[in-house]
């Protein structure tokens, strides 16, 4: 019994571990996300500041569109 408790402690603290990883990327992509949606806001004004139009952006692919909001 004392193993079987001691195993699923070890389990617990590596799940710990390897969710306090993930929530670590994830957080980093939303920062990376949102620079480059920034950055391509620039951009655009810049090109449209020359006098020229930017070329048409593909449409926002489902899987990604409740993770892009227009006010990022």
């Amino acid at each position: 019994m004392n193993g079987e408790i001691s195993r699923q402690g070890l389990r617990i603290t590596e799940l710990e571990t390897t969710t306090g990883v993930q929530n670590r990327r994830l957080e980093g992509a939303g920062v990376a996300i949102a620079y480059l949606i920034g950055r391509v806001r620039e951009l655009h004004g810049y090109i449209r500041s020359v006098g020229m139009e930017p070329p048409t952006a593909e449409p926002i692919p489902e899987k990604a569109r409740e993770f892009i909001h227009h006010d990022v």
